[in-house]
């Protein structure tokens, strides 16, 4: 299994997850802990099914740096920033054992700080629960009072986790646990992820005859380069990014890692590749508009001189270019969601 294909898993699971467990505490009264607020995917997921459950819950976010889509930062009052162990801390003396539902989601590639973190939430996270609260994790927390629950259908075992604090009035589980928002920053990358998934497996078949190497724009955490390389196996692959992040072991080649503005770089691999690439998957969007559209129009600007006739761009941005043909997406892709090109 890819790095892409495992994400996208794991995304779904923790949407079925969260979204179970707020149906399971509807009845009950208090705020939700979210631990780890991210790029706030999952905090906008939990605010908009809040709303649309017509709970009037307040959402408390424990980060150490924030670094959130500007939309998805809450509000100071609602922010404890800071290692988790000292935030929970002063989020006890402020709150008290109110929160029906915690989400703690830390994992890392640092097993050893992930484990670190996990006996820490086991001591530190029950004294701010109420009793029958629920917890959801992306790592196995070894609480010494909880009661493992069943995952809701279509989540495998071990890929997320649910727990129930004991002394908890009885809950039934309702027959349709899913008041699910539609547009919420959760559904929007599980629909991105799948989108890249099915038009870089449309794009492995339409090339396999040709011969060249394979650039991949906008390296992030490796998912898609992984996901290339078992699509590619005997392919040679160039990663750009601006920087290396901390990646698993044995995921990338640093000899064929080039770093740096994509800027200077793209037009020096212009100069080294011209016209034998076979394959370009530019994934580096953001959140905002006008940077994306200047990045996108630098991007498509270089591609007339890297691919060969016949080569393919795959990208989450409109990059038409000279001499390109805007191509169908697979059937399960919508429209805007993805973009796929052939070079002429």
């Amino acid at each position: 299994m890819s790095l892409l294909d495992s994400k996208i898993r794991r995304v779904k699971a923790q949407r079925a997850c969260l979204n179970h467990a707020v149906a399971l505490t509807h009845a009950m009264s208090g705020p939700i802990l979210e631990l780890g607020l991210g790029n706030g995917r999952t905090y906008d997921h939990l605010r908009q099914l809040l709303t649309m459950e017509g709970l009037g819950r307040e959402i408390f976010v424990f980060e150490r740096e924030v670094a959130a889509h500007p939309d998805c930062i809450p509000g100071w009052d609602h922010l404890f920033q800071g290692d988790f162990r000292e935030a929970l801390g002063l989020a006890l003396v402020r709150l008290g054992p109110v929160a029906v539902l915690a989400h703690a989601d830390f994992g890392s590639a640092d097993e050893e700080a992930t484990a670190t973190t996990a006996r820490s939430l086991a001591r530190a996270l029950p004294p701010l629960l109420a009793p029958g609260a629920l917890v959801v994790s992306d790592q196995d927390i070894s609480f010494a009072e909880a009661e493992r629950l069943p995952l809701p259908p279509g989540v495998e075992s071990g890929r997320y986790f649910l727990w129930q604090l004991p002394h908890a009035m009885q809950i039934e589980t309702p027959a349709d646990t899913a008041v699910v928002p539609e547009t919420s920053r959760v559904d929007s990358f599980i629909d991105r992820m799948e989108a890249q998934h099915s038009c870089l497996n449309l794009a492995a078949e339409l090339v396999d005859s040709l011969d060249g190497p394979v650039l991949e724009l906008g390296l992030g955490n490796a998912r898609t380069y992984d996901h290339l390389r078992r699509l590619f196996p005997r392919r040679e692959f160039f990663v750009f990014d601006q920087r290396l992040r901390p990646l698993p072991k044995g995921v990338l080649d640093r000899k064929h890692l080039i770093l740096g503005d994509i800027r200077d770089t793209l037009p020096a691999a212009v100069r080294r590749f011209g016209h034998r690439v076979i394959l370009v998957h530019s994934d580096m969007g953001s959140g905002q508009k006008g940077p994306n559209t200047r990045l996108a129009a630098f991007i498509a600007s270089q591609l007339p001189n890297l691919m060969q006739p016949g080569g393919l761009v795959v990208a989450d941005q409109d990059v038409t270019f000279e001499r390109s043909t805007r191509m169908s997406l697979p059937d399960d892709v919508a429209p805007g969601r993805y973009f796929m090109y052939r070079a002429g």
